[in-house]
């Protein structure tokens, strides 16, 4: 059975460099974010790793989302990684650590 992982926010920055990184060492992944064109987009680019990608968009704040999530990770067998990584730190793109206010 391969290893499952949950990213939320996995569409672009930290959260698509993980499933890249956890993508190429074999594990099947789940990835959500708000956005569905980016997220499919992602998606298609962790494919090329080999393993399943269950791509659903939404929000985690809304509980039906959540149950969809759930019921992905369950259609890949377990969950081993849950990264919840789904937020908005501010400016997009981050502006450098050393000039952020």
């Amino acid at each position: 059975m391969n290893r499952t992982a949950l990213i939320t926010g996995g569409s672009r920055g930290l959260g698509r460099t993980i499933a890249e990184f956890l993508a190429a060492q074999g594990f099947d992944l789940v990835i959500t974010a708000r956005g569905e064109e980016e997220l499919e987009d992602a998606a298609l680019a962790l494919r090329r790793h080999g393993g399943r990608v269950i791509a659903r968009a939404g929000d985690i704040a809304d509980v039906s989302h959540r149950q969809r999530l759930a019921g992905a990770v369950h259609e890949l067998g377990q969950l081993d990684i849950l990264l919840n990584n789904a937020s908005t730190l501010g400016a997009t793109p981050l502006p450098p650590l050393a000039e952020y206010p």
